[in-house]
């Protein structure tokens, strides 16, 4: 989806008058944070996936931790730019989608009938096999579903999302509108 959201919100920037060069303004700090949160979450995840020896049966046991500690990680870094709004409602998606997460041992809980709705019949099947490990089916036992993936997308490329993607999507937006559009660069 951010994919989508970075060409969409650029096409907007340029119809609105923006500059693509000018994204070279935003200003973005505590970056580390963010990205050792994402490199340890995307390396847990290749260890997980490839990995059948102690090492990976101790990320898959330990999950939760891992994908709640480095979406943590993500958000600190990101409210270090607390004053952009657009920095503050990613912010806000992120810790939208944490919460069910935390409270499903590190899955976020995914609408059977939403993948079906949108055809992604083969996304259910890898569920149900386990081979989505970051992804559980709504069930009786799991929590906080109305912040899971629930709301089928069916433009070019189907999924389904939750509202945290939604406020994601619009941060991610707001900030590309903003830098594209600036006249002239941001003063400390």
């Amino acid at each position: 989806m951010i994919v989508e959201v970075l060409v969409i919100s650029i096409i907007a920037g340029l119809v609105r008058g923006g500059s693509i060069l000018n994204l070279k303004n935003i200003r973005f700090r505590g970056g580390y944070f963010l990205l050792i949160g994402l490199a340890i979450n995307l390396l847990s995840f290749i260890i997980i996936k490839n990995s059948n020896d102690d090492l990976g049966k101790f990320l898959y046991g330990n999950l939760s931790f891992i994908q709640v500690s480095t979406l943590f990680l993500v958000v600190v870094g990101l409210l270090f730019n607390y004053r952009e709004i657009g920095f503050s409602i990613v912010s806000a998606g992120i810790i939208l989608n944490m919460i069910p997460i935390s409270l499903n041992r590190g899955r976020m809980p995914v609408a059977e009938w939403a993948l079906k709705a949108v055809n992604l019949g083969d996304t259910l099947s890898k569920i149900k096999e386990g081979i989505v490990i970051d992804k559980i089916l709504i069930n009786s036992n799991t929590n906080f579903n109305f912040l899971g993936d629930i709301i089928p997308i069916e433009y070019p490329f189907p999924k389904v999302i939750s509202l945290g993607d939604i406020f994601i999507a619009l941060g991610i937006f707001l900030i590309i509108q903003k830098y594209m559009t600036l006249s002239q660069p941001l003063q400390d």
